[in-house]
């Protein structure tokens, strides 16, 4: 998980746990798991907040980039 950053930089623990506390949040709070008629992994998503365009919808790209991190930090 994120071992790109050099472990000597001060902040580099505090972005670990950050992403670990978000992810853990996506998973708790927004994730589908267990709902069969969902039409896709995360919760609550936008397209455009301000527009009120799908204002609590499913996004793609929610999906794509909750499972892309999903897969990085279980690698």
């Amino acid at each position: 998980m994120l071992e790109h950053l050099d472990p000597s930089v001060a902040e580099t623990e505090f972005i670990k746990e950050a992403v670990t506390r978000s992810m853990e949040s996506l998973v708790l709070n927004y994730s589908t798991i267990n709902e069969t008629e969902a039409q896709g992994l995360l919760k609550h998503g936008s397209y455009h907040v301000r527009g009120n365009a799908s204002p609590d919808d499913y996004m793609i790209w929610g999906d794509y980039y909750n499972l892309e991190a999903l897969l990085r930090i279980y690698e």
